[in-house]
């Protein structure tokens, strides 16, 4: 899996468990809710400022939403 799909499933993980929607997320962020849904997608790449803006928002930390679990090797 890529890293872009990884980071989004953070996110997806973290809005979850904060109760937010897509669309709150993108308004946090200053896009539209198709950008933030092709970045969700794995389609494109949150950016640095993106995920450390939406971590300030959701009141977590940056590392919640990029850190990728080691894989094994199976």
């Amino acid at each position: 899996m890529n890293t872009a799909i990884e980071v989004a499933k953070n996110v997806k993980g973290v809005l979850a468990r904060e109760g937010w929607t897509y669309s709150q997320a993108a308004e946090a962020l200053g896009m539209s809710v198709i950008t933030f849904s092709r970045r969700m997608s794995g389609k494109y790449s949150f950016t640095v400022a993106e995920l450390q803006t939406l971590a300030d928002a959701l009141g977590v930390t940056y590392s919640s939403l990029v850190e990728i679990p080691e894989r094994r090797n199976q």
